[in-house]
């Protein structure tokens, strides 16, 4: 399915095309834009999408232009939108898809050009997700490698760590935008492991690696109503995703009672706080396993 990954002079086209969309304050957008420019792999770009009204990312990105590598181009809101506004003019083989508060180790996307060397079949590379201790910092991620599939996708992929043709990406579709941050729908997350399940359906091979990270802060600690509304429309675009990629009963009832197990536990330990949020987290999986988008059950 997929032809190997060369290597072009770095004043040619870039292999790497990392789109970073961004919107709000982007503190640590200027830290996420120095691990790239480090990188021991030159041949890259980056697209920075703008979704603010105000300047203030290009104040920011303004010390990383002149290098040539960095352009700056804005989008509508939605962070699918903008991940697909950048995929739309990337000149590299591959792309990425770092958040603007992530940061690279100086070796990854070498380390990424290895593991495509070594897996010619590949159509992805998907690394793990950690905080600066080295803790998982977007849920729970395997510790075995492998092939990404339909059972362990959950664990094995995440946007921020992965790697992918851009050819196939834009043949896949790209982002659905209706899913995801700022997609003013009811389903606030999955829009990668959907990218990723159409791929697999198709018959692409992506690889899991979880000797190689990303670095990204870890999620909240401190639950607000605020974080369990989000943690409801989450649940609502995995639930979505168990609907459109054929998902039996029986997954949709594990997926569903895993959060409900972890909400009793909770009120066991007298945790109302989390066990609500995990009790919000079950009934959006079963609330977006109900619904589901129209004319968007299936892209394969």
């Amino acid at each position: 399915m997929s032809d190997p990954v060369t290597i072009p002079d770095p004043a040619d086209e870039p292999v790497f095309s990392l789109v970073i969309s961004t919107i709000g304050p982007a503190e640590d957008l200027a830290r996420c834009l120095t691990s790239i420019m480090a990188q021991t792999v030159e041949a890259f770009e980056v697209i920075v999408v703008d979704q603010n009204a105000d300047d203030h990312v290009r104040v920011i990105t303004a010390p990383f232009l002149a290098d040539g590598r960095v352009r700056l181009i804005h989008s509508e809101i939605g962070l699918s939108k903008g991940r697909n506004a950048g995929l739309a003019v990337a000149r590299g083989t591959l792309v990425g898809f770092p958040d603007d508060d992530c940061y690279y180790p100086p070796t990854l996307l070498r380390e990424i050009l290895d593991r495509f060397a070594g897996h010619p079949d590949a159509t992805g590379i998907c690394v793990r997700c950690i905080d600066d201790r080295g803790h998982d910092s977007a849920g729970r991620s395997d510790r075995r490698g492998g092939l990404i599939d339909k059972g362990n996708v959950w664990r094995r992929a995440v946007s921020v760590g992965m790697f992918l043709k851009a050819d196939a990406t834009r043949g896949a579709g790209g982002f659905d935008e209706r899913i995801g941050l700022g997609s003013n729908t009811p389903y606030l997350s999955g829009e990668e492991t959907d990218l990723l399940l159409t791929l697999v359906a198709r018959g692409h091979r992506i690889y899991y690696d979880p000797l190689l990270h990303v670095f990204h802060p870890p999620e909240p600690v401190v639950i607000t109503p605020r974080l369990i509304g989000r943690s409801y429309a989450y649940g609502m675009g995995k639930g979505l995703l168990l609907r459109r990629h054929d998902y039996g009963n029986h997954h949709v009832a594990l997926h569903v009672a895993k959060p409900v197990l972890g909400a009793l536990l909770a009120l066991l330990r007298g945790d109302l706080s989390l066990a609500r949020l995990r009790f919000r987290r079950a009934k959006g999986r079963y609330d977006g396993w109900k619904s589901y988008l129209p004319d968007a059950v299936d892209r394969r």
